[in-house]
């Protein structure tokens, strides 16, 4: 497994147990907090992909991913 899949999977495992307290369904806060910490590393990955494919062409597609996940 690589680094930032390892990175990933200690940051999504630590952002559930900071929530396990609140009164909303356990399952649904896990799965929304788990889903907060993937959903950046998530973009920047697609980013990357669109980035290679689209060298010395357009790259508004990558910058759209980028900024898509800032909507608050």
């Amino acid at each position: 497994m690589s680094d930032w899949r390892a990175e990933l999977i200690k940051d999504m495992i630590n952002a559930m147990y900071k929530v396990e307290n609140m009164q909303c369904s356990k399952l649904l806060v896990m799965t929304r907090a788990a889903l907060a910490v993937a959903e950046p590393v998530i973009r920047e990955e697609c980013a990357k992909i669109c980035d290679r494919r689209y060298i010395g062409k357009d790259r508004r597609c990558a910058a759209a991913i980028r900024e898509g996940g800032k909507d608050g």
